[in-house]
This record gives structure tokens, C-alpha cells and sequence, in this order.
């Protein structure tokens, strides 16, 4: 009989290896309740980012809200609502040296009671008006003019809205020299002062005369250089003249403006009104 002494191997259960990372998750994917809640999860979460992202954009946008302008434009469009609180951010911008933009969107402005004006044509179907904003936080007022129609056919141009600097006898804050939006800040000086005018008063200086100063606006010669006509009820008086262009720089002065950056212009009146 033939003896095999070799050893036999009992062939062992085969190993049960533990699921891959991958394969649950292919299972998970397979699952749609499961499925359907994660995408939820994730729907939820990229919605408030977006509220998160438009509230934050909204607040800082280039603009300065007009708290109470529904009280005086109730049927505004909602494009020249957003032109006019651009326009006193605008505004606010060309006179905050210093000052961020996100700075100036946190300022609100409200229209000054009594100031509102407005109008309707029904021929052309126009709505016009305009106000003073008085920004409190930045102490600054503009006045601000707008248009818009709700005819389709009527067409306005890409803006319908413009803002301006105020006269000196609206201002409620402390005086300072305005600029008006792409002013050219090279002659801002002139148009500062041209905002100021007309001005009507008397010669109020060594002369002890009571003569008419009138001044109608800036003015300029042939060739484009600007000056101030200064009329005035002088008959030929020199020491009233002389007095009268004194008054009129002290007014310059007043409103923090350099009396010496202007040229002047005598025109002699002897007719009881300088006109």
C-alpha cells in the first residue's frame, strides 16, 4: 500500500472584507429619501448664502437711501426711485473727501418738508418734480430733479435724474463749498459762486451810502474768460465803487470762498436801481 505523508490543507472560508467607502456611497446616492435630503440641505444653504450676499450688495450699493420719498412720490418707478438715491450718493460723494463708499451707503437722507415740488403733463403723459435732501449724519443737502412717464412710447434718455448743488439761503447746515457731480473740481469755484447768484445788496462799507449792488451771474468776454459784473448806483462816485467791490468780496468771503480767485467788472449805474 502506498503511503502519502504529505501534509493536506483544508481550504479555510474565504474572508469577508468590510465595504469600500465608494460602495456606500453608492448605495447612499441609490437611496432617494436620502438623496432628496441632501440636496434640500444644500438648496437651503445656497439660499441664504444668495439672501446673505444680495442684502450685503444692497446695502452698499452707490447709493443714499431717501427715507420718505414715498410720502411724496407714491407711484415712482422703482428705475427712477434707485436714479435718485443715486443721485444724492453721488452728490454726497463729490463733497466726503475721505469718506468710503460703503461708508456714504449707510447714510439715509429725507426730503425737506416744503421743498417737494411737483407736476404733471397730461399732454406729453410727464411727471416731473424736485426736492432738497438733507443728509443729517453727513450734513449736507442737495436738491434733486427727476422725470418719468409710464407711456411706452415717450422716451426719456438713460438718465432721468440730476442733482444740484443748493443757494446759500437753503442751506440748514454750516456752509461749505459745494460741488456738483463730474464738476470739474479746476472751476468748481466758478460754478460755486455762479450758484450763489443772483445777488442783490447794498454798499455797506466807508462810503455810508445805501447804493444798489446787483450781480446776475458769472459772465464771460469774447474769448471765454470769466469775470463778475458788478452793477452798481454809484453816479460816477470812485469812493462807492470802491465800496461796492469791497461788499461784494466780503459776501465771496462769508460763504468760505476766495475773493481773489474772481476777476471783476464795474458797471456804473446813476438811475436809482442797479439793475
Amino acid at each position: 500500500m502506498y503511503n502519502d505523508s504529505r501534509p493536506t490543507f483544508t481550504p479555510s472560508a474565504p474572508s469577508i472584507q468590510k465595504p469600500k467607502l465608494i460602495d456606500k456611497l453608492r448605495q447612499n446616492i441609490q437611496n432617494p429619501f436620502l438623496l432628496f435630503g441632501i440636496l434640500g440641505i444644500i438648496t437651503v444653504i445656497i439660499v441664504i448664502v444668495a439672501i446673505a450676499v444680495h442684502r450685503w450688495n444692497d446695502s452698499h450699493d452707490d447709493k443714499i437711501t431717501v427715507t420718505n420719498l414715498s410720502n411724496y412720490t407714491t407711484n415712482i418707478p422703482e428705475r427712477t426711485r434707485e436714479e435718485i438715491y443715486n443721485a444724492a450718493f453721488r452728490a454726497a460723494q463729490s463733497n466726503s473727501t475721505g469718506q468710503t463708499n460703503e461708508a456714504l451707503s449707510t447714510a439715509d437722507a429725507q426730503i425737506r418738508d416744503g421743498s417737494a415740488v411737483s407736476n404733471f403733463d397730461p399732454t406729453t403723459g410727464l411727471y416731473s418734480g424736485n426736492f432738497i435732501v438733507d443728509i443729517p449724519s453727513l450734513e449736507q443737502s442737495y436738491r434733486i430733479y427727476y422725470e418719468w412717464t409710464d407711456k411706452t412710447d415717450l422716451v426719456l434718455g438713460d438718465y432721468t435724474t440730476s442733482v444740484n448743488c443748493l443757494h446759500p439761503d437753503e442751506y440748514i447746515y454750516d456752509f461749505y463749498p459745494c460741488i456738483a457731480p463730474n464738476e470739474n473740481t479746476d472751476t468748481a469755484y466758478l460754478s460755486y459762486l455762479d450758484n450763489m447768484l443772483p445777488y442783490n445788496g447794498y454798499v455797506n462799507n466807508d462810503s455810508n451810502s445805501d447804493a444798489a449792488i446787483y450781480i446776475s451771474g458769472i459772465e464771460r468776454t469774447t474769448g471765454g474768460t470769466p469775470f463778475v459784473r458788478v452793477n452798481v448806483n454809484s453816479c460816477g462816485d470812485a469812493k462807492i465803487m470802491e465800496d461796492a467791490i469791497k461788499t461784494v468780496k466780503n459776501y465771496i468771503e462769508d460763504h468760505q470762498l476766495n475773493p481773489e480767485d474772481y476777476t471783476y467788472k464795474l458797471n456804473d449805474l446813476c438811475d436809482g436801481e442797479a439793475e
